[in-house]
């Protein structure tokens, strides 16, 4: 590109204009308008897109950051037709659940008598005393083995082991190690020790 001494170089689209100090110096040496156009002519000189993205502020700059990241909010977060399919099938989902009354499932089976003996107290006792084991106990009344001993401890009968375990016991033993009791937990189930319950274990592999 030409320069003319004592001319300012116009820029062209895709280039950024080169003034010296020199030119400058004669052109402020001239005239003050001179000069005046010598820097509005270098200011023109930085394209226009540039010039819009220069933030005058302070906080400009976040400004410009703020407005992108608005934009990309603004585009995204309308998901159309998907939209309103999903806020469709929300709506029907919530009504859904608003008519629909709440149930308690029913209990059956051993479930019923979970948590008492219904009216076998008598019976659990008398057949206890007589020599029948927890573990036929159990079956026999549809009480897990926990339970049963739980309710023979509260009304003070004496948990029958002498310090051993029987054939029945443990069958009831072994389901409970299945299950991950520690030996010191099925031991305290059926007042006996814990190398009772290990020893027992280790005869019948």
């Amino acid at each position: 590109m030409r320069t003319v001494p004592g001319t300012i170089a116009k820029p062209s689209h895709n280039s950024t204009a080169v003034i010296t100090d020199e030119q400058l110096s004669d052109s402020s040496s001239s005239s003050p308008s001179v000069a005046h156009t010598t820097q509005r002519s270098y200011l023109t000189a930085v394209p226009a897109p540039v010039r819009a993205m220069r933030p005058h502020r302070a906080d400009a700059g976040w400004g410009l950051a703020s407005g992108v990241v608005a934009e990309a909010l603004g585009r995204y977060s309308n998901p159309g037709e998907t939209g309103a399919k999903v806020r469709s099938m929300r709506d029907q989902v919530a009504k859904d659940v608003r008519d629909e009354p709440w149930k308690v499932p029913e209990l059956t089976g051993r479930s019923r008598t979970r948590w008492v003996l219904s009216g076998h107290e008598s019976s659990v006792r008398a057949d206890y005393e007589a020599g029948m084991g927890s573990v036929s106990l159990s079956t026999k009344y549809g009480v897990p083995m926990s339970t049963l001993l739980d309710w023979l401890r509260r009304e003070g009968i004496e948990i029958r082991s002498g310090g051993k375990l029987s054939t029945e016991d443990m069958l009831e033993v072994r389901r409970l190690r299945s299950d991950g009791w520690s030996h010191q937990r099925i031991a305290e189930q059926f007042g006996v020790t814990r190398s009772a319950v290990s020893l027992r274990l280790s005869r019948e592999r």
